[in-house]
């Protein structure tokens, strides 16, 4: 194979000046490789994400979105029509 590859070389590329070639840009995809692995995070200082209690949601606005999990359909059906009689929600 190497004879094959020497004819192939323009005539000025040594088959050394190739070997650093190939070496320099594989180098050069493994630091790019390792740089695209590397988590990308944004701190944002003095916000708090965890007091999820703290965000007022308006229940009548949001009734088409809502989805409920782990709950029967009779107690979904309950709870709305509890919040309907007690609210000012309609349809």
């Amino acid at each position: 194979m190497a004879p094959a590859l020497l004819t192939t070389l323009p005539a000025r590329m040594s088959l050394r000046s190739l070997k650093w070639s190939l070496l320099l840009l594989s180098l050069l995809s493994f630091l790019v490789m390792w740089y695209l692995s590397l988590p990308h995070y944004n701190v944002v200082e003095r916000v708090n994400w965890m007091y999820f209690y703290e965000i007022h949601l308006d229940v009548c606005q949001l009734r088409r979105v809502i989805a409920a999990h782990g709950f029967s359909s009779k107690e979904i059906i309950t709870f709305w029509q509890v919040m309907l009689r007690n609210t000012t929600c309609h349809y």
